[in-house]
């Protein structure tokens, strides 16, 4: 599984990306 950081200061924006990319086998930390 691969991982990612998602590094920003708009909390929705944050969500969003670890929604859509958690649904892509992807491990997300925010």
């Amino acid at each position: 599984m691969n991982r990612i950081l998602v590094i920003d200061d708009d909390i929705e924006l944050c969500e969003l990306l670890s929604d859509y990319l958690s649904g892509e086998n992807f491990t997300v930390e925010t």
